[in-house]
């Protein structure tokens, strides 16, 4: 019977630990959908990124009709947690002025529960701001918790919310509808 040289026995073993520890980091991460909302009237986005996951072209007042796949997030929120976002803005028609220079931000996550972990929606304001958001509920839904303020031009959807809301209250029935698409 043949020995094992001792570096391909460490070899293995390394192998092998490398795969538990990866296994163990990913256990509390999970990969979710990045989409973009351009607020802005005058300016495109080329393309952004979210800790390197790109996300979706967008039009000025245009977004969370795309997905791109995916950005890996923690399945429990945790205070002080940032993102990374790095995105592009697109050039107006000839003889129009020039584009802004490429932006990136370290942006704030706001807290999140594993009832409403979902997609990471990037939105876009004048003056180089972004905002993130980490929900399964769209910009217009009555269950959004993102601010009526920061909406525009987007407005909660009258229809969703008297959809959501029939013979219930909005907490109610948003708490309902989280309660029936937990995660996992």
């Amino acid at each position: 019977m043949a020995t094992v040289p001792l570096w391909r026995r460490l070899l293995v073993l390394l192998g092998l630990s490398g795969c538990v520890l990866m296994s163990a980091c990913g256990e509390d991460k999970i990969p979710v959908e990045v989409t973009g909302y351009n607020h802005m009237s005058d300016e495109s986005i080329i393309g952004f990124t979210v800790d390197g996951a790109s996300g979706p072209n967008m039009a000025p007042k245009s977004g969370g009709t795309s997905f791109n796949c995916c950005v890996k997030v923690p399945k429990d929120w945790q205070p002080g947690m940032k993102a990374r976002v790095t995105w592009a803005y697109g050039s107006g028609p000839p003889g129009s002025r020039p584009a802004p220079p490429p932006q990136e931000a370290e942006v704030e996550i706001p807290k999140y529960s594993r009832e409403n972990l979902g997609t990471v929606q990037v939105h876009f304001y004048a003056n180089h701001r972004v905002k993130l958001l980490v929900s399964k509920f769209g910009i217009e839904s009555p269950c959004s918790v993102f601010p009526e303020a920061d909406k525009a031009p987007w407005e909660t959807s009258k229809d969703l919310t008297e959809y959501y809301t029939r013979g219930k209250g909005k907490s109610e029935a948003c708490e309902g509808l989280r309660a029936s698409r937990r995660t996992p």
